[in-house]
């Protein structure tokens, strides 16, 4: 019976420190992808722009975003609830925004090297 016990514990302890790594090494990716939905609906779309990856800034300039995100109502909670991450491929990021009326949309963020190369925001609250 101890020795389950032992062996449970470790298990335990193996998955908090996998899921508290996860949270370590992710939290980076998590920021910019909330600065990026709190910059792009309050007007600071240029701001914005510059957590986008390089290529991702040649095909959105500041002034579509402006028109992308136009009558876009403010987002008061951003969360991730799902994360995804490896060695040589994108972190992933999916999760909700709010704003303060209760309308909620669902987010999706693809981060490498801590610059987003993929974004969705869908419904956008207007």
């Amino acid at each position: 019976m101890k020795t389950v016990l032992k062996v449970l514990g470790g298990l335990v302890l193996v998955v908090a420190l996998f899921a508290g790594a996860m949270f370590f090494f992710t939290s980076g990716s998590r920021d910019i992808a909330r600065q990026f939905v709190t910059l792009s609906t309050t007007g600071g779309h240029a701001e914005a722009r510059a957590l986008l990856h390089p290529g991702l800034q040649d095909q959105l300039s500041t002034d579509k975003m402006a028109e992308m995100f136009a009558g876009a109502k403010a987002y008061e909670k951003v969360s991730f609830s799902s994360v995804s991450t490896g060695t040589g491929k994108p972190t992933v990021l999916e999760g909700t925004a709010t704003t303060a009326d209760g309308c909620m949309s669902v987010l999706k963020f693809e981060l490498l090297n801590e610059q987003i190369v993929g974004f969705d925001v869908s419904p956008l609250c207007r």
